[in-house]
């Protein structure tokens, strides 16, 4: 995501919105899911139900062609992989302090 912000502030229009992320849609669950399988010590994912039966479940998903067609941005890391890396930096970081 870093390079992509890099390209977008570098070589971006003023005033143009580009969005960031993935173009591939995933649950809350799913996602808990690969975070809870990147540990050693695998933490219990819980699942809460609203006790409100009138919410629907939301989907975000970028609109990233935007970035993609003008800048030639693309996806280099998956999903899985970025969590691991930011895991083990987020360790990495707190053992150096």
């Amino acid at each position: 995501m870093a390079w992509w912000l890099l390209n977008i502030l570098a070589r971006g229009t003023v005033g143009l919105s580009y969005n960031v992320g993935s173009p591939n849609g995933i649950t809350l669950v799913k996602l808990a899911d690969i975070v809870a399988e990147s540990f050693l010590a695998k933490p219990k994912v819980l699942l809460g139900v609203s006790s409100d039966r009138q919410l629907r479940r939301s989907k975000f998903v970028p609109d990233v062609g935007l970035a993609q067609n003008t800048l030639g941005l693309k996806l280099t890391v998956d999903l899985e992989t970025a969590v691991k890396r930011t895991i083990l930096w987020h360790q990495f970081d707190n053992k150096n302090k």
